[in-house]
């Protein structure tokens, strides 16, 4: 399901995975919180179920790879992305 309601979490979720019979999992490409109201209803349901920090991260290692001309080791990348799920509350109260 991709609704693209709008870019910050809602706090009831705006479609109800059961209405489909055929869904398989769900993708919510909000990331704060890590746990949207799609993403609970979807787990309850016992679909798999993921946040949008892995696309946020991947986009931030494709524009450095692309800005400095260089790979970055996938490792290195998977400790960013563990940071941001502990950092992300911090940021985003910042901003």
């Amino acid at each position: 399901i991709v609704t693209g309601v709008q870019t910050c979490a809602l706090p009831i979720c705006p479609v109800d995975p059961a209405r489909f019979p055929k869904l398989c999992a769900v993708v919510d490409v909000i990331y704060q919180p890590l746990r949207t109201a799609l993403i609970l209803r979807a787990e309850r349901l016992g679909m798999p179920a993921v946040n949008g920090l892995k696309m946020l991260t991947e986009q931030g290692r494709a524009a450095e790879e692309r800005f400095f001309a260089r790979r970055i080791r996938s490792g290195f990348w998977r400790c960013m992305t563990v940071f941001f799920i502990w950092r992300i509350p911090t940021i985003i109260s910042k901003i």
